[in-house]
């Protein structure tokens, strides 16, 4: 393989993982702002967490992520149609186009570099925002379970006192014992015997 046909195949390598790079921030960004919308509201309700300034910014993050990379597909588009001009110009050794888009190029070139990375922080941001949203919430949800349980016995308590009767009537409930000789156990004081 000479050095040509190396450089193409690095160049045809490297196009192909930016292609499958922006192909999976699509992917990641458009399922994680649907499934943040579902998994949030199955987890906690919006209308009743404290904390939901993070759950807006990441979906905010996670739109944003995808119109960079849709940007960043435009200007790349742009950037390639400047280069094959270019090089159109170059064969046919006209100077003053081949600057021209020789600048395109770079611009285009300059602005998609900038939507990749704005892509990618922007999705790195949200799941940042979305784990945030849930580790406020979920810790908010544990301690008002928490605060709701009945107050522990102190550590001297334990075994002496009985548990409280939740099946407390209000009427007092007489005791159903009989004395020796099968009499009930009536509070009076029987006859003395003769």
């Amino acid at each position: 393989m000479d050095k040509k046909d190396e450089q193409d195949f690095l160049n045809d390598v490297r196009d192909y993982a930016e292609t499958q790079f922006d192909k999976q921030i699509i992917y990641l960004s458009s399922g994680a702002l649907g499934l943040t919308m579902i998994f949030s509201k199955n987890i906690i309700e919006l209308t009743t967490s404290q904390f939901l300034w993070p759950m807006e910014l990441a979906w905010v993050c996670f739109a944003l992520a995808i119109a960079f990379n849709l940007a960043s597909h435009r200007t790349s588009l742009k950037c390639s149609d400047s280069g094959i001009l270019k090089k159109q110009f170059e064969d046919a050794l006209d100077n003053v186009n081949i600057e021209k888009y020789d600048k395109k190029y770079k611009r285009f070139r300059n602005r998609t570099y900038f939507f990749n990375g704005a892509s990618y922080y922007s999705f790195l941001a949200g799941s940042a925002f979305f784990i945030t949203f849930m580790f406020l919430n979920l810790n908010l949800k544990d301690m008002s379970k928490k605060q709701s349980l009945p107050p522990k016995p102190e550590r001297g308590d334990f075994g002496r006192t009985p548990p409280p009767d939740s099946n407390k009537s209000k009427t007092p409930v007489k005791p159903n014992i009989k004395m020796p000789d099968n009499r009930p156990l009536t509070g009076k004081t029987p006859p003395p015997k003769k």
